[in-house]
């Protein structure tokens, strides 16, 4: 049963590439979405700047939510709602701490970091809390999202060299 699972959704990823990289990288982040298209052996010249779109599209959204403006529409209010936990785990963490004495490297380095924590949420609330000009912040997360990508196409390059090396042994 799982195997026939797994195998449609196989299928369906080989059928549309396009779409089903985008409701990867909605569901699992830029993480989940890079790793299995380069795995799959897609051209990371499209699908990495894909992915790069996907990351930026939400900052405006991101920066709204953190802004305090999102309260008169329930939708947007859930999204603060979760972004609020978010800032709640974050704030709490030693590493957060130190990112923001970083300042600016800080928010590249918690936008490219592909683990629970990292990213654009955090990268674009880093950003927020410092009171960072906004045209730089965007820069900033811009630089995090593409240095975070190209991590990620060599961590995938460095699974499927020891997948290969494994079935060979």
């Amino acid at each position: 049963m799982l195997s026939q699972m797994i195998h449609v959704l196989q299928a369906g990823f080989f059928r549309y590439p396009l779409g089903s990289f985008v409701i990867l990288h909605g569901l699992g982040g830029r993480t989940a979405s890079i790793i299995a298209a380069r795995l799959a052996g897609f051209d990371m010249a499209l699908y990495l700047p894909l992915a790069i779109f996907l990351d930026m599209i939400q900052v405006p959204l991101l920066f709204f939510l953190y802004e305090e403006t999102g309260e008169r529409i329930s939708f947007l209010r859930r999204l603060k709602d979760r972004a609020e936990r978010q800032k709640e785990r974050l704030a709490n963490s030693r590493v957060y701490k130190k990112l923001v004495l970083l300042g600016q490297l800080g928010v590249v380095l918690m936008t490219l970091l592909p683990i629970k924590g990292g990213g654009m949420w955090s990268g674009a609330f880093l950003a927020h809390l410092i009171q960072m000009q906004r045209s730089r912040s965007y820069l900033l997360l811009f630089a995090g999202s593409l240095l975070g990508g190209l991590l990620l196409v060599g961590l995938s390059d460095l699974i499927r060299e020891a997948w290969v090396w494994l079935r060979q042994s």
